[in-house]
């Protein structure tokens, strides 16, 4: 889903008004809620943000190295029928 920054910074500011008219009417549970519903608006807009940003070549990704077996001559082999 893709939402606009700017309808969710017009949310934000609506919710800051009802903040505003909660704080003046001393309704604690009313700030309570305004203030979550800015907390979500604002990690939305964190979440928006982190997810248009390119990720670093490699960045999350774990190379591991091959190391070489080493050599062994076929006459020195053992063989599962070797007692």
């Amino acid at each position: 889903m893709n939402i606009s920054i700017q309808s969710i910074v017009a949310k934000v500011e609506a919710e800051v008004q009802k903040l505003k008219k909660a704080t003046e009417q001393g309704n604690q549970q009313a700030i309570r809620e305004h203030a979550a519903v800015i907390k979500a608006y604002s990690e939305l807009l964190q979440d928006n943000e982190e997810s248009r940003q390119p990720t670093p070549v490699g960045e999350g990704k774990s190379i591991s190295k091959v190391v070489p077996s080493p050599v062994v001559d076929v006459d020195e082999k053992e063989s599962l029928f070797d007692f």
